[in-house]
């Protein structure tokens, strides 16, 4: 890494032979849909961790764009063809009423076809995207999903189709920057894409024979952090979960296209943006977000005896400390109604539960719930406790959500920005914790009703009661709290 002049700091990206910076003056060039068919020609061949989850799987409605070239028409996807692909999209909702939903009253109108015009400019671009691809079908939640008229069944049922629905699509379309009523697209200076290339000699230790050199372009450290990370778009709480299941993400920046697949980052303007590249840090870090599941990320090496060693294979563990920081990251994102805090990462439970073989508690984890449980408000820098935007404008099935969202135990049940405690417990102080069905407390004083009945099936959500307790069995010690007043260290 290199200080550059007054705040900039530069590290060192790959370099290839073959690379040339941008010279068009837009992101929608063929210069920029050459670069992502070359990503996608990559990962296609040399990718096994992007290849397709259930490759015959299809979403419950979808866009056909390929037909009349004014119209986009919304068909069952049980009627695709088998060979046949879709791209999915991200994007920004922006106030009520400012984009087109599906309601059970316009179902049919959608299916005769709904003109391009009619759309926000932010999906035109996306379904350009996807022509100039060769996808015929692209699925956008609000036009795919009945956001009213049902009492909310469509929207419960689909919501917990996310996992399939990200992961099965052949890429994700990521609106990070621009609103529902602007183009994706953006105009730019070539010239800012210059970049110094930097060679250093190399010779091996103790080594003869001529020194090698390898070259390198020097990148901003926070070129992913401003343009990716820190976007509109990526603080959005239900985003996380889009951009985790997503097999390749397609992110449409301020000047340049940025590509996210779980071996690859690339961008327009550096060919190969390796995870091991500087892409943000702290609280908001989502460096890993899409490295393979099975990759253990270097800043939790050192704490790894988090979760017991015996009790979770390697790949396991990598999946608990990854889900850690899936959340730190989530919590600290946007969420419209915070009676969402369950449903939005809802799909990314469902997949992660496949690769860690667990019992799924409302946010947390059966088998490792005692390190699970420590969770705290996450604080910044002043010591405040950091409290994500929350807002609520009438929602389209609020008939299906009330004030109960979540267990108290639960990260999930406050609005605050959750981080990770310290998950070494004496074997002394707890036995057991076991989560067992709730009880309303007039059963509990019934002394023939007093029997546990242990949990042993998912809890998703959404919750409207509770259903769920925990019991402790374990030494009591004496104890006394005490409020430590903060002290103004000068």
């Amino acid at each position: 890494m290199i200080n550059g002049v007054g705040s900039l700091t530069i590290c060192l990206g790959h370099y290839s032979p073959d690379y040339h910076p941008p010279s068009s003056p837009s992101n929608d060039s063929e210069e920029t849909f050459h670069s992502i068919r070359t990503w996608f020609q990559e990962c296609d061949k040399r990718h096994p961790s992007c290849q397709p989850h259930q490759p015959d799987w299809r979403p419950t409605r979808l866009l056909y764009i390929n037909g009349d070239p004014s119209k986009v028409f919304l068909v069952r996807g049980e009627n695709m063809r088998r060979n046949e692909r879709y791209i999915s999209v991200s994007h920004r909702w922006g106030i009520s009423g400012s984009i087109p939903r599906l309601t059970s009253e316009r179902l049919a109108g959608f299916r005769r076809g709904l003109r391009l015009k009619s759309l926000p400019k932010s999906f035109r671009d996306c379904i350009l995207v996807a022509r100039r691809l060769g996808v015929g079908y692209i699925w956008i939640d609000s036009l795919c999903i009945i956001q009213s008229g049902d009492d909310g069944r469509d929207w419960l049922q689909e919501s917990s189709q996310m996992n399939h629905v990200y992961r099965n699509a052949y890429c994700n379309l990521m609106v990070s920057w621009a609103s529902s009523s602007e183009s994706i697209f953006a105009t730019r200076e070539p010239r800012v894409f210059d970049r110094l290339s930097i060679e250093l000699p190399i010779k091996q230790t103790g080594a003869e024979g001529p020194t090698t050199s390898l070259s390198f372009l020097s990148v901003e450290s926070e070129l992913w952090a401003t343009e990716v990370s820190d976007s509109p778009l990526n603080r959005r709480a239900w985003v996380t979960q889009e951009r985790f299941l997503s097999r390749r993400n397609i992110h449409f920046a301020r000047q340049e296209v940025f590509w996210e697949c779980a071996e690859r980052a690339h961008c327009e303007s550096v060919s190969d943006l390796r995870f091991s590249v500087s892409r943000g840090g702290g609280d908001t870090d989502d460096s890993h977000i899409k490295a393979p599941h099975w990759k253990l990320p270097d800043r939790h090496k050192a704490s790894a005896d988090r979760y017991s060693s015996a009790d979770c294979s390697p790949s396991q563990l990598a999946g608990y400390l990854r889900w850690e920081d899936i959340v730190r990251v989530y919590t600290r994102a946007e969420l419209t109604f915070p009676s969402d805090k369950l449903v939005a990462l809802g799909g990314l439970a469902r997949h992660m539960k496949a690769l860690l073989d667990d019992t799924y508690i409302a946010g947390l984890w059966l088998r490792h719930l005692h390190g699970n449980l420590l969770w705290h408000a996450g604080r910044d820098s002043e010591g405040t406790v950091m409290r994500p935007h929350f807002s609520t404008p009438s929602c389209p099935h609020a008939d299906v959500r009330e004030q109960y969202r979540a267990p108290s135990f639960s990260w999930a049940s406050t609005d605050d920005a959750m981080s990770s405690g310290e998950l070494t417990i004496p074997e002394r102080v707890l036995v057991e914790i076991c989560c067992v069905k709730y009880r309303p407390s007039h059963i509990i004083t019934q002394a023939e009703s007093w029997k546990d009945e242990p949990i042993v099936d998912d809890l998703f959500g959404p919750f409207t009661e509770p259903v769920v307790e925990l019991r402790v069995t374990g030494r009591v010690f004496p104890a006394m709290l005490e409020k430590q007043p903060k002290y103004d260290c000068a």
